[in-house]
């Protein structure tokens, strides 16, 4: 089906470019009939809704209307939008107008080379790196086995996400200081700092896929466990008047430095106020491979973490603050103190007629956006380990990956997976059974999905409200779109 953008039922106007690449015709004028009558397809229009989105346009979701995967971005919402004109910003006309960059090879880091001392607990031990985004699961994980009546010590150190994936892929060695938690009954759980030479590591967390890493994803050598969901998210200072991004610009400001040829992404275009990551870093990965352009590219001054790229919008000029940007990820942004520093910035993906937030708003965290395709800029967490690993590894793999929750005493499987979703929507992620989209690869199109058992309900409870009607059992549930009883909701399945 046809981006309805390119077809419009007053003017009648049909774009060759788009038609050319699918039909081979040339540009058709019409003052009389849409896109149907041209096209001999009687349903092309039957869900949009051209009053949707102010005027742009939007597809329906209700009735009969299935959208297509190219639709989902732009399906009718009450979300709140940001426009964002590439045209009239950028001078495009359309988004091949700028080139995306090839990508290179990996960066494959080489080992800590740490000679530290072993202080860390020595039985038991399941040893984690990569992602820090991990680290609301991983530290109640961590702490809940501690405490098991078996303990195993789950370890974990964040150098970054391609690092994460490095340790499996390549075999890559990390020492230095390394953390667990216990729980001391206490409102946060303990972290508990301890040292390690140079370590085999037993599960790589990454925000991004091998692939995009630059690694070939062979099963024989890593095998991928996706776990929560996550957003990366481009920022600004609080105090910057920007309020969206269109993926075609954010090429331009970090393929580009915000100017090429004829193109001028203004005021993002002094190189020195656009802040970036590093090529290991999983949130430049992963905005990489939605705009175009690969880590090992970026432009920009290089932040090593992502309390230094807070700090570096803390510290930009006040006249300097609608010129500077930067990218992070939805979980440090959440961190205390943090939102009264950095703007985000709504995002709009190609083809996509808005720019949306992450959440239904700028100051909810219920990831609505995220959960429905209306915001790209989002994946699952890698949990990669070898393709025979451990008893106790592959646990931890099905904890971390939410395939089930550890057993903690008088609670049974049902209660401990509640527990375990109300922490990853507590640390801002989303558990993959509250999702209502999905795809197969990083910056990959969008597709319909319902969880096997999904937990929206659950997990809207948790982080706004929800409207689902409660249960305890099947029985209870009497609606037939919502006919099983979920985590204490009526759910579709």
């Amino acid at each position: 089906m046809m981006n309805r953008r390119r077809c419009d039922k007053q003017t009648g106007r049909v774009g060759s470019k788009e038609i050319a690449r699918t039909l081979v015709v040339a540009t058709v004028v019409i003052t009389s009939v849409g896109c149907a009558d041209i096209l001999g397809i009687e349903t092309i229009d039957s869900c949009w809704d051209p009053t949707g989105f102010e005027g742009r346009g939007c597809y329906r979701t209700v009735g009969d209307c299935k959208l297509t995967k190219e639709q989902l971005p732009n399906a009718c919402t009450d979300s709140p939008f940001v426009v964002f004109d590439n045209q009239k910003e950028l001078g495009f006309s359309a988004p091949d107008d700028l080139p995306k960059l090839d990508k290179e090879s990996a960066v494959v880091p080489p080992d800590t080379g740490s000679s530290d001392p072993d202080t860390c607990p020595p039985d038991n031990r399941v040893i984690v790196a990569g992602s820090n985004a991990i680290v609301p699961v991983l530290s109640y994980i961590s702490a809940a086995l501690h405490s098991a009546s078996t303990p195993i010590t789950v370890l974990y150190k964040d150098p970054s996400s391609c690092h994460g994936a490095a340790t499996i892929f390549k075999d890559v060695k990390i020492g230095g200081e390394f953390s667990y938690w216990i729980d001391e009954g206490k409102p946060l759980l303990t972290k508990v700092p301890c040292t390690m030479p140079d370590q085999v590591i037993d599960i790589g967390v990454s925000d991004v896929s091998g692939s995009t890493c630059g690694f070939d994803e062979d099963p024989d050598i890593a095998v991928d466990a996706p776990g929560p969901i996550q957003a990366m998210i481009f920022i600004a200072p609080k105090s910057s008047t920007k309020r969206a991004i269109s993926a075609e610009a954010a090429r331009l400001v970090y393929g580009y430095g915000g100017t090429h040829e004829n193109f001028s992404a203004d005021p993002w275009t002094n190189v020195d106020h656009i802040h970036r990551r590093n090529p290991t870093s999983g949130t430049q990965n992963l905005i990489g491979a939605y705009i175009g352009v690969p880590s090992s590219k970026f432009m920009g001054v290089p932040n090593a973490s992502t309390s230094e790229m807070v700090t570096s919008m803390q510290n930009t000029a006040t006249d300097d603050a609608t010129s500077t940007i930067g990218i992070l990820d939805v979980v440090n942004r959440n961190l205390a103190g943090v939102p009264e520093i950095v703007r985000t910035l709504a995002f709009q993906a190609e083809g996509q007629n808005s720019a949306f937030f992450p959440d239904a708003t700028n100051d909810s965290r219920d990831k609505r956006n995220v959960r429905d395709g209306h915001y790209a800029l989002w994946g699952p967490i890698h949990i990669y380990s070898r393709p025979t690993p451990m008893a106790t590894v592959t646990n931890v793999v099905k904890y971390l990956s939410l395939e089930q929750a550890p057993a903690t005493a008088g609670k049974t499987a049902d209660e401990n997976m509640k527990e375990l979703i109300r922490i990853v929507a507590g640390g801002h992620l989303v558990p993959s059974c509250a999702m209502r989209v999905q795809r197969a690869s990083d910056g990959g199109p969008l597709l319909p999905q319902i969880p096997t058992r999904s937990c929206a309900c659950f997990f809207d409870e948790r982080t706004t409200e929800t409207s689902c009607a409660t249960c305890k059992t099947d029985a209870d549930c009497g609606s037939p779109d919502a006919p099983k009883c979920n985590f204490g909701f009526c759910e579709p399945q």
